[in-house]
């Protein structure tokens, strides 16, 4: 008589529905952070490239800048200084008055100085400095009058300044292009000059000369005192003698 097999070991080992339900579980589990590392990978390329461009876009920058520096100092070093000599330069104005007659002034108190680069002037540059309370036209009441809140306002705004920006040639002579600030007002202006040397001036080192004239509207700048007394257009004469700054001591 052939015995039935005892099957009860065989279904002892087969799968459960809720083993079937952990074995799925931890498949989706494995899947995922299949997926969690992959965009996480995907997420620190797309960031190591951005950083990659920043950086690149920031080297670009530096390296501009340093380039501008450089250009700037090499402009610097190729030109001479020269220092205005107040002793033999003057500022002067002309404006009329009551429309018949002409009134002239001048400020005694100024300073300024000059990159000047004799193998290409248009390379050079100019700043000066005019004190306002220095103003001068050989009438103490007129003076007194000039320095109050009405015209310049010295005390407020002790200083009249000119800064160049570009200087361009035209024909024999240049034009200074800059800003001229009068009682807190920068306005830009062109300024015809005519430049005259550099020279050897023997014990005296190298010097230059300048002679240039502009004029400016005074309502412009707040100058605004007597209309109609008081011409608007003021005539401004510029007469400079710079010489060349001497060179450092040794050792220094």
């Amino acid at each position: 008589m052939e015995v039935e097999k005892d099957h009860s070991e065989v279904l002892d080992h087969r799968p459960l529905k809720e083993d079937l339900q952990i074995d799925q579980q931890d498949k989706e589990a494995r899947e995922f952070a299949a997926e969690i590392r992959y965009y996480r990978q995907a997420h620190n390329y797309k960031r190591s490239n951005s950083l990659k461009k920043e950086n690149f876009s920031l080297m670009r920058k530096v390296l501009g800048l340093l380039l501008a520096v450089v250009a700037v100092c090499g402009s610097a070093l190729a030109a001479d200084e020269y220092k205005i000599d107040p002793n033999h330069s003057s500022v002067n104005f002309a404006v009329t008055h009551l429309m018949v007659s002409t009134v002239n002034g001048r400020f005694t108190a100024f300073e300024g100085k000059v990159l000047l680069d004799d193998k290409d002037v248009t390379k050079s540059s100019v700043n000066v400095t005019i004190k306002t309370a220095s103003v001068n036209t050989d009438n103490t009441s007129r003076d007194n009058d000039l320095r109050s809140a009405g015209f310049f306002d010295a005390e407020k705004f002790p200083e009249i300044t000119f800064q160049s920006k570009s200087v361009e040639k035209k024909g024999n002579d240049y034009v200074a292009h800059g800003t001229l600030t009068i009682k807190g007002v920068a306005k830009d202006v062109d300024l015809p000059f005519e430049l005259k040397g550099p020279a050897d001036a023997g014990k005296m080192g190298k010097v230059m000369g300048a002679h240039a004239t502009l004029t400016v509207n005074r309502q412009d700048y707040g100058v605004s005192k007597a209309p109609g007394m008081v011409g608007n257009d003021v005539k401004i004469d510029l007469n400079v003698e710079a010489h060349m700054a001497p060179p450092p001591a040794a050792g220094k």
